[in-house]
């Protein structure tokens, strides 16, 4: 287990340096002067054209004429010395830190609210559906299900303001700050996610129920009730359980598009303002708290196993 644990650590390590390196080199071979762009963003009057002192000036106060390899090794380590993640070009040299801190809170809650409607949905309904199999009520869910997986996040979100902000005029359109800002982009994120959730958890409800040591206790003379939940339940949610974490780490990462729509001040919609401004540092370490967000996550998920089923062993 020890042994496990410090190997998978050294592959969460590498991969976010090999993640942040990815970012750096990328976005320095996007075509345009990284100085040009950011001063288009920070001065105003600049949104044309930039003058070569003006250019000249930020690339000195930035050392953007340095190679590109040595710009990375001094912001890859001050991370990892100091725990500095650099400061912005564009938001009038505000520490990344302060600004990732800023954007990370309204992340978590988006997510977490999304997957407490995967959790909440998508599992009961899932166990109906499998104690359910095949009468309507489980072909109805079902079809609603294919319907939910076939349409686009993006599309949802414009459906769900169009019906319940312009013509109910129920829930705000967009904005941030009252319960009320957070419904309709935790069920678009939520949507897709739910229905999957809910196909596995029927498919192994399912398969869990055939097997022979359910038989043994229906003979046994126990109620279905009690089989169901001290019996069934706990195997066939193994797999599920790996799907929630992947799922997590996704609605850690991918609310990019969702944030935008709903004007959410989440890492997503810093992380697509920065890619626009060339803010580099900003950027590198955007990707950095995603990818190593969706590492933990799926880290975490992996330990449990072991909770849930002590026969599981670590190599």
């Amino acid at each position: 287990m020890h042994y496990y644990l410090i190997k998978r650590l050294g592959f969460l390590v590498l991969t976010i340096i090999a993640a942040s390196a990815l970012a750096f080199f990328m976005l320095h071979a996007v075509p345009g002067e990284t100085a040009e762009n950011v001063a288009r963003h920070t001065i105003v009057g600049m949104e044309d054209s930039v003058s070569a002192e003006v250019a000249q000036e930020i690339s000195s106060k930035y050392n953007l004429n340095d190679p590109i390899w040595i710009q990375y090794t001094n912001w890859l380590s001050g991370l990892i010395f100091r725990g500095d993640l650099g400061s912005s070009y564009v938001y009038k040299d505000t520490s990344v830190m302060t600004l990732i801190s800023l954007a990370l809170g309204p992340t978590i809650i988006l997510a977490i609210a999304s997957m407490l409607i995967v959790i909440v949905v998508g599992i009961p309904l899932g166990m109906y559906c499998a104690v359910h199999e095949n009468r309507p009520s489980d072909l109805i869910i079902r079809g609603a299900t294919i319907l939910s997986i076939s349409f686009p996040s993006f599309w949802l979100a414009l459906m769900l303001i169009l019906v319940f902000s312009l013509m109910l005029n129920l829930l705000p359109v967009a904005g941030y700050g009252s319960p009320a800002n957070i419904v309709l982009p935790a069920v678009a994120l939520a949507l897709h996610p739910t229905a999957v959730v809910l196909r596995i958890v029927r498919t192994s409800m399912l398969e869990t129920l055939g097997q022979q040591y359910i038989t043994f206790a229906i003979a046994k003379g126990l109620s279905f009730g009690h089989i169901l939940w001290n019996h069934a339940i706990k195997n066939a949610l193994i797999p599920v359980l790996t799907l929630l974490g992947v799922y997590f780490g996704h609605l850690l990462a991918g609310t990019v598009i969702i944030e935008n729509i709903f004007a959410w001040p989440g890492i997503g919609n810093l992380l697509i303002s920065s890619v626009d401004a060339r803010d580099i540092p900003v950027v590198t370490s955007c990707i950095v708290v995603i990818v190593a967000m969706f590492l933990i996550v799926n880290f975490v998920v992996d330990i449990s196993y072991h909770f849930i089923d002590p026969r599981i062993r670590y190599e």
